[in-house]
């Protein structure tokens, strides 16, 4: 049972960390003089930072359509830690598990990071604002929604959580 547990944790690391690869990572609304738009921001951009294209989707009297805007992003260290500490437990629990012959201390380490990159989650967004805001422009967390590869992430990464401590237990 504790290889089938080790396995799907696995896994569930793998999803949430791919997740990061899509576009509906967040997302903001607006809507000035009866033109609502909806702008996607990719995982790869919130995260990592670089250049990427943001799809904004305008709709207006019943009609829509989509641009695609190019934008440059800062590194988000919070982001990034989050989402890297995870796959090190992960690979460092397998080892535990496969090399180190269910070791406590090995199980304890991969639970504790793991846990901690699932806490540390929650803060992408507040990292996201602390690395691309400047003294002129500040950036309101408050206008941006989770989107839905988001949500599987912070899902995912929370069920690995809970399954890493079941392998702490049962090691």
């Amino acid at each position: 049972l504790g290889t089938i547990v080790s396995l799907v944790v696995c896994l569930l690391i793998i999803v949430g960390f791919c997740m990061v690869f899509t576009n509906n990572y967040f997302y903001s609304e607006a809507s000035v003089l009866g033109i609502t738009g909806k702008a996607c921001y990719p995982g790869l951009a919130i995260v990592f930072g670089g250049t990427h294209d943001v799809t904004i989707v305008l709709s207006a009297s019943g009609s829509s359509g989509s641009v695609a805007q190019s934008f440059s992003f800062a590194f988000n260290t919070i982001g990034c830690i989050a989402l890297l500490l995870p796959v090190l437990g992960v690979i460092l629990g397998l080892l535990g598990n496969f090399v180190f012959k269910k070791s406590k201390l090995v199980a304890f380490i991969s639970f504790a990071l793991i846990l901690a990159g699932t806490i540390m989650v929650f803060f992408v967004l507040n990292g996201y604002a602390l690395a691309n805001s400047t003294d002129d422009y500040k950036i309101d967390v408050g206008d941006y929604k989770w989107g839905a590869t988001y949500i599987i992430t912070v899902v995912c990464y929370i069920l690995a959580t809970l399954g890493s401590g079941f392998g702490l237990l049962t090691s």
